[in-house]
């Protein structure tokens, strides 16, 4: 069984990357990055938490390997204490995101035949209502008794 179906085994679906084909940070990629943090803190026990591997993935997923590496060596350059994702993903530049199609806005002149011909279709039977004695609420039925 190869990588990419142990991972659609174990997530029902092929990892984003593969989909998209995009090249962007997986959890292993994470585990690489937090070897990569443990050479700037070494003893840190950020470096243990799961938890916090899983955000990191989490945060970080939209951005390329290289970009969050850069990132990360950029962010020890200026500052020497455990950096947050956040921290990380502010100095990767911004993914691309997909255009999306703009729809035509709806005018008020807009008129569905079908619709029209149910409000007519409607407006006569309340007439009919109307011309039977029928109440058209609840509220004139209990008025009438």
């Amino acid at each position: 069984m190869s990588v990419l179906e142990e991972k659609k085994a174990s997530t029902g679906r092929f990892p984003v990357e593969v989909q998209e084909g995009r090249d962007i940070l997986t959890r292993e990629d994470t585990d690489k990055l937090f070897r990569l943090l443990a050479f700037y803190r070494p003893n840190d026990p950020h470096l243990k938490d799961n938890a916090l591997r899983a955000v990191w993935a989490l945060t970080l997923a939209p951005y390329s390997v290289d970009d969050v590496r850069e990132a990360v060596v950029s962010y020890f350059r200026t500052q020497k204490y455990w950096p947050d994702p956040t921290d990380i993903s502010s100095r990767c530049p911004q993914p691309e995101r997909p255009k999306t199609q703009s729809l035509p806005t709806p005018t008020a002149r807009y008129i569905d035949p079908a619709v029209e011909a149910l409000r007519e279709r409607w407006q006569e039977l309340r007439r009919q209502c109307r011309a039977a004695g029928v109440p058209g609420t609840w509220e004139d039925a209990k008025r009438q008794g």
